[in-house]
């Protein structure tokens, strides 16, 4: 009896063990993944330049507004402070003849070096669909 309990926990064991490898698999290809996407420039259509920008002023607009009524040090003032920065970086990338897509990864390279924001890569990949998005024809 005893030796059945302990062969039913043994093999419980590496049961549990063997899924928790089979699962690091799929979260290390899904962290490539991620990071592999982060410098691909997004496919199109998008829209000129004259209109991202102005979309990019609307959206540093509501975050100027949002910051000066948030504190500091708060998790959600960090979140649009990056939010404002990054999309004052991208702005900039394409007014100095970068294409739409080519400035959100440009913007994206800017955030992720560890000189700069140093951002982490779920951090990165939610600012990048952001700007796709807000970018899209």
């Amino acid at each position: 009896m005893k030796s059945t309990f302990i062969l039913r926990i043994a093999m419980l064991s590496f049961f549990l063990t063997w899924l928790g490898f089979s699962n690091m698999e799929n979260l290390v290809q899904a962290q490539t993944t991620l990071t592999d996407n982060l410098y691909v420039e997004p496919s199109g259509p998008f829209v000129s330049k004259d209109i991202a920008s102005q979309r990019i002023d609307n959206s540093v607009t509501l975050y100027k507004i949002l910051l000066e009524n948030l504190t500091h040090s708060s998790p959600e003032y960090q979140q649009y402070k990056l939010k404002y920065d990054y999309a004052i970086a991208v702005q900039n990338f394409f007014i100095n003849g970068k294409t739409v897509p080519e400035s959100i990864v440009e913007g994206i390279r800017l955030f992720s070096a560890p000189d700069q924001y140093n951002g982490t890569k779920g951090t990165l990949h939610t600012l990048k669909l952001d700007m796709v998005n807000l970018l899209k024809a």
